[in-house]
């Protein structure tokens, strides 16, 4: 009945009354009342006692070996075998039939079967052989430990052998149908289980809790047995799982009163379901005051049971009861012997909590401790929360040491908790202690957690202490982890400053371990891409890739060659720019070689091409012949003109221009026809090939070679000097516009439209060649075919005036854009002027005109269009602002310098490497000392603006047109 009480005191007036003269069967009764109340140590003593003084009987040790058996401590079971063999004790048949099920309930199947077999030996030294309570058990045994396909294997043969009727066969085949869901079987076997008396109450359980209460009495008729506690126990089970019951919490706490009330006891397993759904249907505090009555009024409880009130009373904060409850619990935890006990994480880290709180850390410490000596699954108790207060209140032995016992026994810590301590060790400690705990998180399978930073320095604290097992550890873990861009991006960056060598080796190690090696290299491109060391993972990808004897894809060539283009346009598109620390020209060119003919049989996208074309025939003077016959080799279908524009670009930008004529002759040689785009870019190149250093006597013919000699390009095409041709240049320029309107005549040959940006590079054509009159006929002709004018075009007309020095008509263009009034007025006298109203005005149109007024020395009216650019919140380049300010140190024009100045810290233009040394050189040379321009700081301008009038802004308005 579980009342423990009640049998100590029994036990006491015995032992005081000196009435009996033989104890030992009151005394194993103690004993057996003391272990079913799990104090099993103190039980254990009782029953030493008895053996020492050799009173122990066979049936004492058979009855404590199936407790121990039902605690599942099978090495206790086979401790007291041991024990009666070295007794010489002959066991009973029903200590083996005991046994037996310790055997089964070995996980070890090896050692489960060289026990069974060392039993079986053992049982027949004694003269007894396996009977069917001995398979029984072992049946039992299979059941518990959850070998399944054990238990089906043994039921099997038992049926075979014609016991599968057997009532006591029949109730382990119910039981097993229970927990793996098998409502058939449940249904077939309780009517069998049933025929035995004895199984009653476990048939009454099982179809109760699974809601087949209405098939009992097909199974048992329960009005034939006597009203005693096991038919009150049956009653409360039916009850306990009735609808109306679980609907209604207080009926429940009313049958359980009156089943108390009536002088029976409800089992550990009762009272403890009861208490549970009570608490989960009518809440903590109803729960609670059930239990103070019942088991007051004498219901037992087992421990799940006092865990559970714990759990409630710290649920309800009542701090004081809780640990009342748990001082309780500890006292009664030191005197068993489980092998396991199974409590709610969160309660527990609630309980430690509040003692923390309440009474310190040391007794939080202290209960941590005891709860370690348990048998709880290391993982639920609450290690997280002790680490997180040392490690917040700086108790760093303490946090080490538990965070030492954790990893060593593998237990998981919360995300937080590992990626404080990740921080902690790359700050105080060392490398190798980082690479273990990432061993241990690696081990809790959290190591996805870890932070995108930590993972980066520890990649870097490896790579400097050329750690080559941890680097390839964490690089396999991080590439089977799947994905991690950030990861990968922070590692690439940091590493392409600390090793370039080891990243190559990590990226080919990676695609090594990767199980997709295409996905993994385009991840790594990916990754790479705002990487300083771009173009050299990409090279290291494609060679892994080779490596692994495999061909890389269209989209890991695709991005291979935009890294080896990107970086050669980022460095090398204009002549005389520094070289890349990670790819020098040699490099990037090679590469492209290498791999553009791969990459275009694979079939990567035109513009790529393109950009990879620009920059191949950019490497030498010859390299525009090396792709032309990549162009010869490659399918008709995939040529396109914008590949022959790209070539011709690199010519034209090394002043090659009967190379030009070579490209245009190969594309019609091909039969690729252009498009309007790609004669607009012809048509740019002819324009802005630059004149050789000789000036030979040009034909415009073309008959005659032309100089390929190397001439550096300007870094603004579309800003062209605007001083006149000189004499020696002028046929050079003449003859650019005879190829010019050559690809003009092509857009008629083939019926192609003509856009405004055409018409704009004829323009500039003709400013070149000095064929100023001709600009105001193009753009007639250009209004003509219905073609409206652009900002290219409104540029070229204002730069075509004012290199004739019309600087009136460049105004009265510059005035009509963007304003209806202006253009609509002066379309009256000429229609060029039409939809420049459409036009939106910009900086460069400012910037001519700035340009001319500072090349003829008008600083004042280049300072007012300055003005008005940036009150439009318009800025220029910085090559415009030092050529103003440069003119203006030179007429030691103070007041506008300063002017100047002020306005462009108003604009918020950026002081670059142009503007300062100008700036620092003037305002030393105004204080005296240095009798050439140069400069201290830019703080030191502020008395000298400071103390100019700030009413005189140069002129302050457009010069009147």
């Amino acid at each position: 009945l579980g009342l423990l009480d009640d049998s100590r005191r029994l036990y006491q007036e015995a032992l005081r009354s000196g009435v009996y003269e033989c104890m030992d069967h009151i005394e194993w009764s103690m004993c057996l009342a003391l272990f079913r109340s799990s104090r099993h140590r103190e039980a254990r003593a009782i029953f030493d006692k008895l053996a020492h003084a050799n009173r122990a009987t066979p049936g004492m040790y058979d009855l404590l070996a199936r407790e121990y058996v039902l605690l599942q401590n099978k090495e206790r079971a086979f401790a007291l075998l041991d024990d009666m063999r070295r007794l010489d004790m002959r066991p009973t048949r029903s200590c083996f039939n005991v046994l037996a099920t310790a055997c089964s309930l070995d996980r070890d199947g090896d050692r489960g079967s060289a026990r069974l077999s060392e039993l079986i030996v053992c049982m027949a030294s004694w003269g007894w052989a396996p009977d069917k309570e001995f398979f029984l058990n072992l049946l039992k045994g299979y059941h518990w430990s959850n070998q399944h396909s054990m238990f089906d294997g043994l039921i099997r043969r038992l049926r075979a052998h014609g016991l599968g009727s057997d009532p006591m066969l029949c109730k382990i085949a119910l039981v097993n149908a229970v927990a793996r869901q098998d409502l058939d079987l449940v249904a077939s076997m309780a009517p069998l289980a049933a025929r035995a008396p004895g199984n009653i109450a476990k048939v009454v359980q099982v179809l109760a809790q699974l809601g087949l209460a209405s098939d009992l009495p097909a199974c048992a008729n329960l009005a034939q047995y006597p009203d005693n506690n096991i038919m009150a126990r049956i009653r409360l089970d039916i009850a306990q799982n009735s609808p109306v019951l679980i609907a209604c919490p207080q009926s429940l706490v009313d049958a359980l009163e009156c089943m108390v009330e009536g002088g029976f006891t409800p089992s550990f397993r009762q009272f403890h379901h009861a208490i549970h759904r009570i608490y989960l249907q009518g809440g903590p505090m109803l729960a609670i005051q059930t239990y103070k009555r019942l088991a007051a009024a004498g219901a037992p409880a087992s421990i799940n049971l006092q865990f559970l009130v714990l759990q409630m009373h710290v649920e309800l904060g009542d701090s004081e009861a809780a640990l009342t409850v748990f001082d309780e619990l500890r006292n009664q935890l030191k005197d068993t012997e489980f092998t396991t006990l199974r409590f709610h994480p969160k309660p527990l880290k609630a309980l430690v909590r509040l003692l923390m709180e309440k009474h310190g850390v040391t007794a939080a410490q202290q209960a941590f401790d005891f709860l370690t000596t348990l048998p709880i699954s290391r993982r639920h108790l609450p290690y997280s929360l002790m680490i997180e207060y040392y490690l917040g209140h700086r108790m760093v032995d303490d946090s080490r040491s538990l965070i030492s016992h954790a990893v060593q026994h593998d237990i998981p810590l919360q995300p937080r908790i590992i990626d404080s301590y990740c921080r902690h060790l790359e700050l105080h400690s060392s490398t190798t202690d980082l690479a273990n705990f990432l061993r241990y998180v690696q081990r809790t399978r959290f190591l996805s957690l870890v932070a995108d930073d930590v993972l980066e320095t520890f990649f870097a604290l490896c790579a400097l202490e050329h750690k080559i097992s941890d680097l390839e550890w964490i690089t396999e873990q991080l590439v089977l982890m799947r994905g991690r861009a950030n990861a990968w991006t922070a590692i690439i960056d940091r590493l392409a400053v600390v090793d370039i060598h080891i990243l190559s080796f990590i990226v080919h190690f990676a695609i090594e371990k990767s199980w997709r090696r295409q996905d993994m290299a385009v991840l790594l491109l990916e990754c790479s891409m705002r990487s300083p060391c771009r173009a050299k993972l990409a090279e290291v990808v494609l060679a892994g890739l080779e490596a692994q004897n495999m061909q890389p894809g269209r989209r890991v060539y695709q991005m291979a060659i935009a890294a080896f283009a990107h970086s050669w346009m980022k460095h090398y598109s204009r002549l005389g720019n520094p070289a890349d620390p990670f790819a020098s020209r040699e490099f990037l060119i090679n590469a492209l070689r290498q791999y553009v003919p791969w990459a275009v049989e694979v079939g990567i996208s035109p513009s790529l091409i393109t950009n990879s074309l620009l920059a191949l025939s950019s490497a030498s003077r010859f390299a525009y012949k090396e792709c032309l016959d990549l162009l010869l080799d490659m399918r008709p279908e995939l040529l396109d003109g914008r590949f022959y524009c790209a070539i011709a670009t690199s010519c034209a930008r090394r002043g090659m221009a009967v190379e030009i004529d070579k490209v245009l002759e190969a594309m019609q040689r091909q039969g690729v026809l252009p498009t309007s785009n790609v004669l607009v870019s012809l048509m740019h190149c002819y324009a802005n090939v630059r004149p050789p250093p000789v000036r030979p006597d040009y034909s415009l013919s073309g008959s005659e070679p032309l100089s390929n000699a190397l001439v550096p390009a300007s870094s603004h095409d579309d800003q062209p000097h605007c001083q006149p041709p000189s004499l020696g240049h002028s046929r050079f320029y003449a003859w650019n516009l005879e190829r010019v309107l050559s690809v003009w005549e092509r857009f008629k040959h083939h019926g192609l439209p003509v856009s405004a940006a055409a018409y704009a590079v004829l323009a500039r054509a003709h400013i070149k060649a000095g064929q100023y009159e001709a600009i105001e006929l193009v753009f007639a002709d250009m209004l003509r075919q219905g073609i409206c004018h652009s900002e290219d075009t409104a540029l070229m007309w204002i730069q075509g005036r004012l290199m004739q020095n019309d600087v009136r008509g460049a105004l009265l263009v510059f005035a009509a854009i963007g304003s209806s009034s202006r253009c609509a007025e002066l379309a009256r006298t000429d229609s060029c002027y039409e939809s420049l109203d459409l036009v939106r005005r910009s900086s460069r149109h400012f910037g001519a005109v700035i340009e001319h007024y500072v090349r003829t020395s008008e600083l004042a009216h280049a300072v007012a269009i300055m003005s008005a650019m940036h009150q439009e919140g318009l800025e220029a380049g910085a090559g415009l602002y030092a050529m103003l300010l440069g003119r203006l140190v030179q007429a030691d024009s103070r007041e506008l310098f300063v002017n100047v100045l002020r306005q462009l810290s108003k604009a918020g233009v950026k002081m670059d490497e142009q503007l300062m040394p100008i700036i620092r050189d003037y305002v030393a040379h105004i204080k005296g000392q240095r009798p050439a321009v140069g400069v201290a700081d830019k703080s030191d301008v502020g008395a000298d603006i400071d103390s100019s009038s700030s009413d005189n802004d140069g002129s302050g308005r457009l010069p009147p047109s």
